[in-house]
């Protein structure tokens, strides 16, 4: 299975020594050697940098570390291939723009039955994987409700990632350039086992005299917020393992929901 990256600040945040030990997992001390990318937002557009190589032995990944913007909001993504050949056009995280922003979206999982005529998609994927399949989905049902309120908005794509986690294995994060969004439902564990949780997350706020290094993201000088997602831990830190099949939504470095309870029409994965 892929790895999964993300963090949302209240203030523009350098994240290079996470991005060190996320990039490490891509082939020296994880298996995840088959691509990686990283999307650094920009007002409501992103840096996007990829490559369908070891991000730990990748020159470019660490040219990337080392001369990335400050950015409040950014997404990762570590490809261990299981559906489709390694190349670019199947290398995460994908974007496409959207309402006047650019979505950036990154997958983790293994849904095999999902295909081209099994749901209806905004656009023809550039590739052959399961993830922009589900992407192209997503952002047709983001278009099919943009009219609706926040909430409801964000209960019915959980309710179409809910059911789409029907069919395998399903951790997402993507963005809008305001908000983070991160799905969790199950992953395979150490021991083997597929299994919750699919990702964790971390919150940390730091007081504006703080000059510190919190999970590999620099804080200095401001009153900061931030919450990190991550397939895995990066740190010794406590991280939180997230409810499985709830869309947590995160903004500015706070957490602004998970919504649990609610009473919404169904969106199924063939029917959005």
């Amino acid at each position: 299975m892929c790895e999964l990256f993300a963090v949302s600040a209240r203030h523009p945040t350098s994240i290079q020594v996470s991005m060190s030990v996320f990039a490490e997992h891509g082939g020296l001390t994880g298996p995840h050697k088959d691509g990686w990318g990283i999307a650094y937002y920009q007002g409501n557009d992103a840096w996007l940098i990829k490559a369908p190589e070891s991000a730990a032995n990748s020159q470019t990944q660490a040219l990337v570390r080392a001369s990335a913007p400050l950015t409040t909001l950014a997404l990762a993504h570590i490809r261990l291939a299981t559906q489709g050949n390694v190349s670019l056009n199947n290398t995460q995280p994908f974007s496409f723009p959207l309402h006047g922003k650019k979505i950036i979206f990154a997958h983790n999982g293994h849904v095999p039955t999902v295909t081209d005529a099994s749901l209806r998609q905004l656009y023809h994927p550039l590739g052959s994987t399961d993830s922009e399949i589900i992407f192209s989905a997503l952002l047709q049902v983001m278009t099919d409700n943009a009219d609706r309120d926040f909430s409801t908005q964000v209960g019915l794509l959980e309710r179409f990632l809910t059911d789409l986690s029907h069919l395998g294995p399903l951790n997402i994060i993507f963005s809008d350039s305001e908000y983070l969004y991160a799905f969790s439902n199950k992953r395979t564990q150490p021991d083997g086992v597929v299994r919750a949780p699919g990702m964790h997350y971390l919150c940390r706020y730091c007081s504006a005299d703080s000059e510190a290094k919190l999970s590999g993201v620099t804080i200095n000088g401001h009153q900061q917020n931030l919450i990190l997602f991550a397939s895995v831990p990066l740190s010794n830190e406590n991280w939180v393992p997230m409810t499985p099949n709830t869309l947590y939504v995160a903004k500015a470095g706070e957490l602004v929901q998970p919504l649990t309870t609610r009473t919404l029409p169904s969106v199924s994965p063939g029917q959005n």
